[in-house]
């Protein structure tokens, strides 16, 4: 399968290991997250990966495909990776797409899933934790910016959107995982018509406030399969805006816990929340020289 954008004459493509075939994937649940604010949709979707020992089974290569490859468990780690645990199916992106390649890339993957008729997608971005509101009668925010994935052709860097009321102080995502009363207050969603969520007594799947934008490759994502009729779910935790923030993705894992009833342990992800933090930051820096060194070279074209 293959998309090729003819204005920028970009072409993306997935590429199955041998042994593997869509027919395989029939019925199976997606999950995928970008390094949107926070990077809780990375963080989330590779400690799911390792909880489940998950098993690789594809690439996904482009032309714009990031110079960069590293080790793990042994083998040669690609930048878009596809990964597989009984009926479920992940998507890792260790770098965000370029811009130029965004569109196609998002198109692929809806084309994917709903060729090897999966039954759902789950994608995991984030909000700027700002936005939630230290009184719980306060339901007004101020001039606050929203950032659940990055719109620019630089992956380190976020794109926002803003929504106007009364004052609304900072808070911050709390470090552990709350009960499942206060769950609900700790992230927001934006759901295909299509989607149904499954009955949880436990916490309500609220919304995304009207007048707020998702951006970059998860809004795109989310087009298409709503042009598709298929049912998909973004799960938005809140999340620090400056910082990696393990703690936003143990929310999201938590939420899928609850809606898919998975047993993900998330001790590790919160007592390795500083290396994590380290981790992705030496990344982001890769990401910046990369990006630094093609712009350079697009000068002199």
């Amino acid at each position: 399968m293959s998309f090729i954008d003819p204005k920028f004459s970009s072409s993306v493509d997935i590429r199955l290991i041998e042994g593997f075939s869509k027919s395989d994937l029939k019925g199976s649940t997606f999950i995928s997250g970008f390094h949107g604010l926070g990077e809780s949709g990375y963080i989330a979707v590779n400690h799911l990966i390792e909880q489940l020992n998950a098993v690789k089974i594809g690439y996904i290569l482009t032309d714009l495909l990031p110079p960069f490859i590293t080790l793990k468990q042994g083998t040669l780690s690609l930048p878009f990776e596809i990964y597989r645990h009984e009926n479920l199916v992940l998507v890792a992106p260790s770098f965000e797409p370029y811009r130029l390649e965004q569109r196609a890339f998002s198109k692929v993957i809806v084309d994917f899933c709903i060729e090897c008729e999966m039954k759902a997608a789950y994608l995991i971005g984030g909000l700027d934790n700002r936005l939630m509101s230290v009184d719980e009668d306060d339901d007004q925010l101020e001039d606050t910016s929203l950032e659940s994935n990055s719109g620019s052709e630089n992956p380190s860097n976020d794109t926002s959107a803003t929504e106007t009321s009364e004052t609304s102080e900072a808070s911050e995502t709390s470090d552990e995982i709350v009960d499942d009363e206060f769950l609900s207050d700790l992230f927001r969603v934006v759901r295909t018509a299509a989607f149904v969520p499954p009955e949880d007594p436990n916490f309500d799947l609220i919304d995304l406030d009207e007048g707020l934008f998702v951006t970059g490759p998860l809004a795109l994502i989310l087009m298409y399969f709503e042009l598709n009729n298929f049912p998909a779910l973004a799960i938005l935790p809140y999340a620090e805006r400056n910082r990696p923030d393990p703690s936003a993705g143990s929310i999201a894992l938590e939420v899928l816990n609850h809606l898919l009833e998975l047993d993900v342990d998330l001790t590790e992800l919160e007592e390795e929340a500083s290396n994590i933090e380290a981790d992705i930051q030496r990344m982001l820096d890769l990401s910046r020289s990369m990006q630094d060194e093609r712009k350079f070279d697009q000068n002199f074209l």
